[in-house]
């Protein structure tokens, strides 16, 4: 392996380590859970299944492993397309109107206000 085997690294050094071949494993096909089996027989892993998710996810952010491409120009040339994406115009979404009061100059008290509020609080009062 190198200077340091991996038996002497902790867990996520491991996972660390032989992330290029862990991702090569995934494009192939194979399961995670398969592969942390492997891990667990192959190199003595200690980690759980989650534990290992976890140190497989750090791995890949350290390394910047994430394999999704973002742009078209991320996109290998034999992969990408010569036409352009085609795009339909769409209608401009009408704004729903506002329920409710929104602000205090959306609030108009009615006349009889004191009538209403007498009737529901069994109060006569004004104000």
């Amino acid at each position: 392996m190198g200077l340091l085997e991996t038996e002497t690294r902790n867990d996520s050094a491991k996972v660390w380590t032989l992330l290029p071949e862990i991702e090569a494993e995934l494009e192939a096909g194979s399961k995670r859970p398969e592969i942390y089996e492997a891990l667990k027989l192959k190199h003595g892993l200690t980690l759980t299944y989650d534990g290992f998710l976890s140190a497989l996810k750090r791995a890949r952010k350290k390394a910047g492993a994430k394999k999704k491409p973002t742009k078209a120009t991320d996109v290998p040339d034999d992969k990408q397309t010569e036409t352009p994406l085609k795009t339909e115009p769409t209608e401009p979404k009408q704004e729903k109107p506002k329920q409710g009061i929104i602000s205090k100059n959306d609030f108009k008290p009615s006349a009889d206000i004191d009538d209403k509020l007498a009737k529901l609080t069994g109060k006569n009062r004004k104000y």
